[in-house]
């Protein structure tokens, strides 16, 4: 027997009142994650280049701790930064925040 979810794309939304420059710097500033998302337990950026560098990450789901490794490419002009996990137990996920 094999259980499987997939699904094709999942949204999530709050509004924030800041400056969009300010909320994208936090937001690029993944290493200081843990300091105001208590669930995450530690992130390091490793293998930067001018495009983006490669991320792991490690939070709590619940009871259980999680780790990951994803890309992480800016793009400040159009006020997004993508994720590509490349591994852990979400390999392959896209994440956008824009």
């Amino acid at each position: 027997m094999t259980l499987g979810l997939s699904v094709d794309s999942t949204e999530n939304r709050i509004r924030i009142r800041a400056p969009w420059r300010e909320v994208f710097d936090r937001a690029a500033a993944v290493e200081r994650w843990p300091e105001f998302l208590p669930h995450y337990r530690w992130v390091r950026r490793h293998d930067a280049t001018p495009d983006g560098c490669v991320v792991e990450m490690a939070a709590h789901r619940g009871f259980w701790p999680v780790r990951w490794t994803a890309r992480l490419e800016p793009y400040p002009d159009e006020r997004r930064i993508d994720f590509y996990h490349l591994a852990g137990p979400v390999r392959g996920m896209r994440v956008r925040w824009n």
